[in-house]
């Protein structure tokens, strides 16, 4: 790990598996309670969660992100991944990562869109002592259809040529109302809008596996759920919530919102239940 100057109180590199290089941010809190990681969705990057982190430090909770390969400052094809299983070895990595600039081991973790679907698959086959898993609008499903014609493209075309940029066709309007986020997003060159045959077919594969698999699922979990989230199928993630123990499952329904909670118009009520629901199990 390297760390160097920069927007964000720490910012560095580490080797994902396969040696692949990425890109790590970290804000510590003046007395931290606990320590969370953040896992961000497809196309974007770590730092659009500083102003979560902040708020999370206010709280007490120190955080750790990293950039996935092919997304933001890390190296890789763009929206690439050669098999999910990666995100899943670079997050085991970026766990140890955090523990060593954060000064104590992580307790919670934190998944956006593709974020959350690593954040699932990871806790379902690492079976970590979790303090509390959160999940915003979780890609366990699209929303919209794709068409058939689409899929068997991208089915085919992840077996001849797999790392072919697709387009995803994602704009900043469907992620958030915000005038002043679709701004930033549009500007920010770090963002994309593309997928691979080969991450998309996986993608499919692991949300199938996620679905079939709560019954893996052993930790407290708090769940954002969307009402007009065009990306991510809201139906998928209540069916997977509501299959999980009552008792340790926090679901909060968003009705109006967009695909990215933590980024929309109200964001400031959503940030405080989050910071609320890990404080309370930081005790």
């Amino acid at each position: 790990m390297t760390a160097g100057a920069g927007s964000v109180p720490g910012e560095g590199r580490m080797a994902g598996s396969g040696g692949v290089s990425l890109r790590t941010l970290w804000w510590t809190a003046p007395e931290p309670r606990g320590a969370a990681v953040v896992v961000h969705g497809l196309g974007e990057h770590a730092a659009r969660y500083e102003h979560v982190a902040r708020a999370l430090n206010a709280s007490g909770i120190s955080t750790f992100s990293l950039d996935h390969r092919g997304h933001g400052l890390s190296a890789g094809d763009r929206g690439h991944a050669g098999s999910f299983e990666l995100f899943l070895e670079d997050l085991d990595r970026a766990w140890s990562e955090a523990e060593q600039v954060l000064g104590r081991a992580p307790s919670f973790l934190i998944g956006h869109s593709l974020g959350g679907l690593i954040s699932l698959a990871w806790t379902a086959t690492r079976d970590p002592r979790l303090k509390g898993l959160v999940l915003s609008a979780p890609w366990l499903a699209t929303a919209a259809p794709v068409p058939w014609w689409k899929v068997a493209v991208g089915r085919l075309a992840a077996g001849v040529l797999p790392r072919i940029p697709m387009d995803t066709g994602t704009k900043a309007e469907v992620l958030t109302s915000d005038p002043e986020v679709i701004a930033a997003y549009e500007a920010d060159p770090l963002v994309h809008a593309t997928i691979t045959p080969r991450l998309y077919t996986e993608v499919e594969r692991w949300q199938q596996w996620v679905r079939r698999s709560a019954d893996r699922l052993k930790v407290p979990a708090l769940f954002f759920v969307p009402g007009a989230d065009r990306l991510a199928d809201a139906s998928a993630t209540l069916e997977l919530a509501e299959s999980l123990p009552s008792a340790q499952t926090t679901i909060v329904e968003l009705p109006g919102f967009r695909h990215e909670p933590f980024n929309d118009t109200g964001r400031a009520e959503v940030i405080a239940h989050l910071c609320s629901w890990l404080a309370a199990r930081t005790v």
